[in-house]
């Protein structure tokens, strides 16, 4: 019985002590609740920022060596003149690589350059890239609407494209699916037959994109364990 009067006593103690200093209850109750919320809030930024990242460099390709003979990242003091002296990445080397290499999962080169893309009045300046047909085991493809290349559309160079979000909007502003619609290129009709889903802007550029080099590169995957 004791210890339950000493107990009550105390609550009524805390509860007068409360009522008689309102304003500064109030305020300090404040005070603690704001830096809660503050402490919560920065540790959820930096946990979104965090995987924000981790999912960019994941969109690059786990366990993915890309060779090729410009740097993705170009410095104030880029020595140019040494990468000159480089040899271009050719197909036959592909070719060679692809039938040799024994513990890579899955090869493909690629190439990219800017050019323009209309459909009748509607053009965009964009950067367009050839790639073999394992380029998207080696990279993420995030398509939202229609499908992936086939083989024989790689192989014999078929006049088929994916857009990206964008592309699609700027080239069909009035079309909800662009799949199976036709667009040019240098002049050159070629049909659509996905449209990769739409993503925010980058937390992070590794020089720009490495899945859009300027000259030839090739992206090779290590085998899975």
């Amino acid at each position: 019985m004791k210890f339950l009067r000493q107990l009550f006593e105390s609550i009524r103690f805390a509860w007068q002590a409360l009522r008689s200093n309102l304003l500064r209850t109030t305020l300090s109750l404040l005070g603690v609740t704001i830096g809660i919320f503050s402490i919560v809030a920065v540790y959820t930024f930096v946990d979104s920022m965090n995987s924000g990242i981790k999912e960019q460099i994941d969109s690059f390709g786990k366990g993915v060596v890309y060779v090729g003979k410009w740097p993705w990242e170009f410095s104030n003091n880029f020595p140019w003149w040494k990468y000159m002296n480089r040899p271009t990445m050719k197909y036959n080397e592909f070719k060679y690589l692809s039938d040799n290499l024994e513990n890579a999962q899955a090869i493909s080169i690629l190439d990219g350059r800017m050019t323009t893309l209309k459909n009748g009045n509607n053009s965009i300046e964009s950067r367009l890239l050839g790639v073999s047909y394992d380029y998207n085991k080696i990279a993420d493809i995030p398509i939202e609407n229609g499908r992936y290349f086939l083989t024989n559309e790689t192989d014999n160079s078929a006049f088929t494209v994916i857009l990206g979000a964008d592309i699609k909007e700027a080239l069909f502003p009035n079309i909800a699916d662009a799949v199976d619609q036709t667009i040019k290129i240098n002049g050159i009709k070629f049909k659509v037959i996905a449209v990769m889903r739409k993503k925010g802007e980058d937390l992070i550029s590794l020089g720009g994109s490495p899945t859009l080099p300027s000259k030839p590169m090739i992206g090779i995957m290590d085998k899975k364990p």
